[in-house]
């Protein structure tokens, strides 16, 4: 949908376009900068892969190209850092449904 090809063009394009067409299934956030050995990674991107399709990994703290490149080899899977998660949140969102607005929690009324 518009919203995986939001996310393949905020990501680089990391993924082929069979993942762009079918969309984002999950999302998985790790507050941490990606490098070094992706094996553990790797293996979790796999399964998730398996068991629910397309998905993205945000690296809160940014990310090497060589680590994000062998965990797009585990399967149809973008990695981004924090900039590109809010560009593609701002752009599936949309103005049209109130922009970042849209997505703010719920102001809660004093209980009392």
């Amino acid at each position: 949908g518009e919203a995986a090809a939001a996310a393949a063009q905020a990501a680089g394009g990391a993924v082929g376009a069979e993942a762009s067409a079918s969309g984002l299934r999950w999302v998985d956030v790790k507050h941490s900068f990606g490098r070094g050995d992706s094996a553990r990674v790797r293996g979790q991107v796999e399964r998730y892969c398996t068991d629910w399709g397309p998905g993205l990994l945000l690296y809160t703290l940014g990310y090497t190209e060589s680590f994000a490149e062998e965990l797009r080899q585990a399967g149809p899977v973008w990695v981004c850092d924090a900039e590109a998660a809010a560009r593609l949140l701002r752009d599936a969102v949309g103005d049209a449904a109130g922009g970042a607005a849209a997505c703010a929690p719920a102001v809660r009324e004093n209980a009392d």
